[in-house]
């Protein structure tokens, strides 16, 4: 029965996640948490030891301080004469490349639209041909034929 016609005569209770609960929740460590417990109930001895809460939090900071500074370690940064002529080379040597890119592009797009209009060809042309059945020869059948009666009738009268 469904109880979308009854009335509520209880009003809304508490823990139904309103914004203010929300707000107050670390939802990020709750996930963590839920995480670190699933992965050690499936393989005890491998994500156990790995994850535990200040060692994978200490771990991933290290992991993200480290990105910032090979970033800062390997930007050196250079001159750039109005003369050079590599940065003309490499620019023209880019549009080409950028061209090629372009027109190898261009070429599989065209291969595949002739591959899948080829293929939808093949489908409904040959689609009976694949299949194997063959259709079995349409002839008048009379109505008196077609029960028992009638047949054992003409069997033994026009015979």
């Amino acid at each position: 029965m469904t109880t979308a016609a009854r009335p509520t005569w209880q009003p809304a209770k508490d823990g139904q996640d309103t914004q203010d609960e929300l707000q107050k929740r670390n939802l990020r460590a709750e996930l963590e948490e839920r995480e670190r417990r699933h992965f050690s109930s499936k393989d005890k001895s491998k994500h156990a030891t790995n994850c535990s809460s200040g060692s994978y939090k200490s771990r991933n900071h290290l992991l993200l301080e480290g990105a910032k500074r090979e970033t800062e370690d390997g930007f050196v940064p250079r001159s750039i004469d109005a003369d050079d002529s590599d940065v003309e080379v490499n620019s023209d040597e880019a549009s080409d490349d950028e061209e090629a890119l372009l027109a190898e592009l261009e070429r599989i797009k065209k291969e595949k639209a002739e591959e899948k209009l080829r293929q939808w060809d093949d489908d409904v042309v040959f689609k009976n041909q694949v299949r194997g059945e063959t259709k079995p020869q349409k002839c008048f059948i009379k109505d008196t034929i077609r029960n028992d009666f009638h047949r054992k009738f003409l069997l033994k009268y026009i015979k």
